[in-house]
């Protein structure tokens, strides 16, 4: 049995790590930190690619792709620590999908795949991108609240609007509405480690001590190494989940 990506599925890969690389390096990631402000014109360039519907059906404006696609998208989204409320808004709307009723999907799909609207995802006392969101995700209560009170705050993650959550009308979704989100935020954070990971590989090997590179001692080599197994671990679990 084949465990690798599909052709379609690198191509989209592939696609994405070249644009993350040439629209958001990490100085554009830095600056956006500082500003405490998102990336507007690369999430515009997001939109009209369609990621947002990645994995929602044709019928509400997606390409019904499936979990593996968004959760490639969101790996390279995260290894480019992109400053993009897309983790919110395409999660959301791929657990609305699979786990919503007819009238929330018919109320909520087109406009989060279309970008005219925003959702925001977490749990009542830290929710990424509730500021201004037309709908919140709690994972806590496995609902969708809209109308609610947000009061923002500085999360250890600048590159992410944070919030607490208050008030609001909350419906609940179906079965699986938090498995779904919690895997694809895995994928994500997968991303990061892959980042983490390289960005180690490369100074190790030009960091000097005594003359030679660190990454020669063999105790960082062996912490490396133990980085990589945690990395493809993480990466596994979160494709077979």
């Amino acid at each position: 049995m084949d465990f690798d990506l599909t052709d379609d599925q690198k191509e989209i890969k592939g696609v994405a790590h070249e644009l993350l690389a040439s629209r958001s390096p990490m100085a554009r990631v830095r600056e956006a930190a500082e500003a405490s402000s998102y990336d507007e014109s690369l999430w515009r360039e997001i939109v009209e690619l369609g990621w947002p519907g990645i994995a929602v059906s044709e019928e509400h404006g997606g390409q019904g792709l499936g979990a593996v696609a968004l959760g490639v998208l969101l790996e390279e989204l995260g290894y480019a620590c992109a400053a993009t409320p897309f983790l919110s808004t395409a999660v959301t709307a791929a657990v609305i999908q699979g786990a919503g009723s007819a009238e929330q999907q018919s109320q909520w799909l087109p406009g989060l795949v279309s970008g005219e609207l925003r959702a925001g995802l977490g749990t009542r006392e830290l929710a990424a991108d509730a500021g201004g969101a037309d709908v919140v995700l709690l994972l806590d209560e496995a609902a969708l609240v809209s109308g609610a009170d947000v009061e923002e705050f500085v999360a250890i993650d600048p590159t992410r609007r944070f919030g607490t959550v208050s008030g609001g009308s909350a419906e609940p979704l179906g079965a699986g509405a938090v498995d779904r989100a919690l895997t694809a935020i895995s994928a994500e954070v997968v991303g990061v480690c892959q980042r983490a990971l390289d960005m180690s590989l490369e100074y190790v090997k030009e960091r000097k001590q005594f003359g030679v590179p660190v990454g020669s001692f063999q105790a960082v080599a062996h912490r490396c190494a133990q980085m990589l197994l945690a990395t493809e671990s993480a990466r596994s679990a979160a494709y077979f989940a």
